[in-house]
């Protein structure tokens, strides 16, 4: 099968939607035209060009600025993810639709700045008319557009585990007891922006509990927290931001909510 998108200079749109469709189809090959032709095969995706979008195969919105950008259309009529996208797949959207400015005002992000991996791939992108499977630029895209899906389903994963988490606030911020021994917690800030602390099973040994200290915070030390609430260590981190106690966590969470209300 075949994806055919535009030629010229890329952008981080049709880039990016073009690896979420190789993810889905890692035999397709890749064609990059100036024009569409007269005869497009019944399997074929057209993303990013073509002044059309009826999905599933055909994805652009050069023809509406309130249409999302190609690779949100891919997520959205290939995938079937329409919701939470994260602020990074966020600022390509905006960018791409409405240009840098309006991208950050937005999100209220810094300017943009390319990294010089970003830079050199799309360079090489924009250079290409055609892109097979056993080129190396091929895989790399595969990958990329693996770890988008990953990240959106951590996303998601990330929201559900929050949820079914306890939370308890004191005046220097909120404590989380977490039901998974691997948090994500960049996303764990992002979604509660006042957390201090994360108490979840060891990942390691289930039966013993984590005391983290988040971004290693002066206003939560988890030896601290062990002493007040009479917990037996095991071990604590030399720099303080983290202790792992012989208790599970339900028992672990009663004895610090018990401390800390004291």
């Amino acid at each position: 099968m075949k994806i055919i998108t535009h030629s010229g200079t890329g952008h981080a749109d049709d880039f990016l939607a073009v690896s979420l469709l190789l993810h889905m189809f890692p035999e397709a090959t890749v064609e990059r035209v100036s024009e569409l032709p007269n005869k497009i095969e019944e399997d074929a995706f057209v993303v990013d060009i073509g002044g059309k979008y009826e999905p599933p195969r055909f994805l652009d919105h050069h023809q509406n600025s309130d249409i999302p950008s190609a690779f949100m259309l891919v997520l959205k009529e290939v995938f079937g993810i329409s919701n939470d996208f994260g602020k990074d797949l966020a600022f390509y959207d905006l960018k791409d639709r409405y240009g840098v400015t309006r991208a950050c005002q937005v999100l209220e992000v810094k300017n943009d700045i390319l990294s010089p991996i970003e830079s050199a791939i799309i360079s090489v992108w924009s250079s290409i008319s055609t892109l097979k499977p056993d080129d190396p630029l091929h895989v790399v895209m595969q990958k990329i557009g693996e770890n988008i899906i990953k990240a959106i389903k951590a996303r998601e994963e990330t929201k559900l585990n929050l949820m079914k988490s306890e939370k308890i606030s004191i005046k220097e911020g909120i404590i989380i007891f977490y039901p998974q021994s691997n948090p994500n917690i960049n996303l764990i800030k992002e979604f509660v922006p006042k957390v201090i602390g994360i108490v979840k099973p060891n990942s390691r040994v289930p039966d013993q509990t984590d005391i983290v200290s988040v971004d290693n915070n002066a206003l939560f030390r988890p030896e601290s927290i062990v002493q007040r609430a009479e917990l037996n260590p095991v071990f604590i981190h030399k720099t303080g931001f983290m202790a792992v106690v012989d208790k599970p966590l339900p028992q672990v969470k009663k004895a610090i909510v018990k401390a800390l209300s004291s």
